[in-house]
């Protein structure tokens, strides 16, 4: 997948000039990913993303993912815990032209990374 390889340029041919993704309180645009894969390059460097389940209809997609990596450096202020944290996801995209258009994530209940490694480490 190209964002776990932190290839941009292969990111932005799979999506429209004007591609959104919808998160909880917030959306992403094609100009906020740099920034956003350059600093999870360098947080986990081994992140990695594995399809679980796809389902599609008419122009939208559906895929359950497993993403893993280990937190080897600052994360949004949150210092390197060396912890692995695992986030499920279900993404819901809208295919134009053969492009994703717009996306919807939703993380499961862990949180994603910046949530799970900010709490307490389990004992």
């Amino acid at each position: 997948m190209a964002y776990d390889a932190h290839d941009f340029a292969a990111f932005a041919a799979c999506v429209t000039p004007d591609w959104v993704e919808h998160h909880f309180e917030r959306e992403s645009r094609l100009e906020d990913l740099p920034e956003m894969m350059a600093q999870g390059e360098v947080a986990f460097p081994d992140w990695r993303t594995e399809l679980l389940l796809e389902l599609a209809e008419d122009d939208l997609v559906a895929m359950l993912t497993l993403t893993t990596g280990t937190h080897a450096a600052p994360y949004r202020g949150l210092e390197p815990t060396g912890r692995i944290f695992r986030m499920y996801q279900i993404n819901i995209f809208r295919i134009v032209a053969g492009r994703i258009s717009e996306s919807w994530v939703m993380v499961g209940d862990k949180g994603g990374p910046f949530q799970q490694l900010s709490e307490p480490a389990a004992s």
